[in-house]
């Protein structure tokens, strides 16, 4: 799956249409994609508008999700029940949203190295560590905390061009169909 990406509909930093984007990871033939927005939560019927416009059918997996900014950095959160408008502490975050997957987004980007405390931090469920909004020594980085500290992993594209999407996808060991289920997967450590 995809998970990490921005459409122009409504991240301004994006320069691809979701209809675009959607397309072009099913062109990379994975399973689908979970649409994650700064600050927006598409909505159900978005979601399905998209799928007909993009002319796939419900094999290919459309979710969303959303990037937030908190105190540590961006956040993914996957599984929340409304948009996240505005900036919140990781602590609020997790205490509002207990159920839902957080996954701290591109932390090695601009040559961070988060320390041991930072990647085990108990209200993430992931750490992402492959990413288009890191260089490849960053990526290598992330790769090598992961070895070092086995934290749960995602990878995320992060795209905001057509060209980026797809390009760092994260498997899963069982079969996801529903945010629900990709909130299972990350939390019980089974994807990399």
């Amino acid at each position: 799956l995809e998970m990490h990406c921005h459409t122009s509909k409504y991240s301004r930093c994006s320069h691809v249409e979701a209809v675009n984007l959607v397309r072009q990871v099913k062109k990379k033939e994975l399973h689908g994609v979970i649409i994650t927005e700064h600050h927006y939560l598409w909505r159900e019927d978005e979601i399905k508008a998209l799928r007909i416009e993009a002319g796939l059918d419900e094999n290919f997996l459309i979710m969303t999700g959303q990037e937030v900014e908190t105190d540590i950095g961006h956040v993914l959160v996957f599984g929340a029940n409304r948009t996240i408008k505005e900036e919140i502490s990781l602590k609020d975050l997790r205490t509002s949203f207990p159920d839902a997957g957080l996954v701290w987004a591109h932390p090695f980007r601009n040559g961070n190295i988060p320390d041991e405390s930072k990647l085990l931090n108990p209200m993430l469920d992931a750490i992402e560590i492959f990413s288009m909004n890191q260089t490849p020594k960053e990526n290598y980085l992330g790769l090598k905390a992961w070895h070092k500290y086995k934290f749960t992993a995602i990878s995320g594209s992060d795209a905001h061009a057509e060209n980026m999407a797809g390009v760092y996808p994260t498997q899963f060991d069982h079969p996801v169909l529903t945010i629900q289920d990709l909130v299972t997967e990350i939390k019980k450590s089974r994807c990399r």
